[in-house]
């Protein structure tokens, strides 16, 4: 059975990036869900530490992670998602080696933006080698216990991308749910290499409530069927190809779903890395210059600091603020 999970990063500021992510876990059995599988080899916020052995942090990321903070805030955060990525026997060098692994073709995307051309971050940023490993290790016993497989497509939209999404639908609830389309495409083919059910969670987009003609048209060869459409929670059947997909968007679906969880932090550490090349940037061309994680107060403030840089520097500000 494969079970997966989306969730974004980056919906509310001005400045950086909107990123999504998709977890997919293969178990054996029905009605397994990651919590199940990974059980004490990782630990939620709030739970107390057991064992001499640390544990990844998997919940929401907006728990695991406060912005603000500076690098050290990353630690816990860039702990786990590394964690994960340890047990799938990879260990990235740098950004560049992280993106060319969970987010395929995003690296000469970020080229055409100047605040990220300069795309050389050593990783980890902050966390600590030894404690990765420790955390990846129960993981990767679970993992090999229960023959499970553990999948990560990571989606970064950029300001430009973004902003001309917007511009076609007025809509940045649209302009999310395209990138969710491809995290489906990429769901549905991992699907088809089992024979057992494919279940996907996903945290709610926005104030949205109904979701059966966005989901019609991702795909002629799809027939859509709702189960259920209430107040926090809508539920359909996707039918193609002799095969069904459940998927299920729920509000706070981060508290719930572990791979919803994993998911969040995965968007949220990527956003996080590339805010890191933006402040970089930006700080290269204003010595002093204060940091800002993009949110819409912060962002004003950032953007009055660097009008002259902006001007100075010709570029376009549809290219670098957001337009919603």
């Amino acid at each position: 059975m494969w079970i997966g999970g989306v969730d974004e990063a980056g919906y509310g500021p001005s400045l950086g990036p909107l990123v999504s992510s998709l977890i997919a876990v293969r178990v054996e059995g029905t009605g397994v869900d990651g919590w199940q599988v990974f059980g004490d080899a990782v630990r939620q916020p709030g739970s107390r530490a057991t064992g001499d052995s640390p544990r990844a942090l998997v919940g929401d990321s907006k728990v695991v992670y406060r912005s603000g903070g500076g690098v050290l805030a990353l630690t816990a955060l860039e702990t786990s998602v590394l964690a994960f990525l340890e047990a799938m026997d990879f260990r990235p060098r740098d950004l560049d080696d992280f993106l060319a692994t969970v987010a395929p073709g995003c690296l000469w995307l970020l080229a055409d933006y100047p605040w990220y051309s300069d795309h050389a971050l050593p990783i980890p940023v902050s966390a600590r080698a030894d404690v990765i490993s420790a955390c990846a290790d129960p993981i990767r016993r679970r993992l090999d216990e229960c023959g499970g497989t553990l999948r990560v497509r990571v989606s970064p939209l950029l300001e430009g991308e973004f902003n001309r999404r917007c511009a076609v639908t007025a809509n940045k609830a649209t302009a999310l749910f395209d990138v969710f389309a491809g995290l489906l495409a990429d769901f549905r083919a991992w699907s088809t290499e089992s024979d057992g059910d494919a279940f996907l969670v996903v945290d709610r987009h926005g104030g949205r409530s109904f979701y059966a003609p966005l989901l019609q048209s991702t795909s002629p060869a799809v027939f859509v069927a709702i189960e259920g459409e209430r107040r926090g929670r809508s539920d359909y059947r996707l039918f193609g190809n002799g095969r069904s997909l459940r998927v299920s968007f729920r509000e706070r679906a981060d508290a719930s779903s572990f791979e919803v969880a994993l998911a969040s932090l995965f968007s949220k550490y990527t956003r996080e890395l590339l805010m890191i090349l933006f402040n970089r940037y930006w700080r290269a061309q204003r010595p002093g210059l204060r940091p800002t994680a993009g949110y819409a107060e912060d962002a004003r403030r950032f953007l009055s600091d660097i009008a002259e840089d902006l001007e100075r520097l010709g570029i376009d500000r549809a290219r670098l603020v957001r337009s919603r």
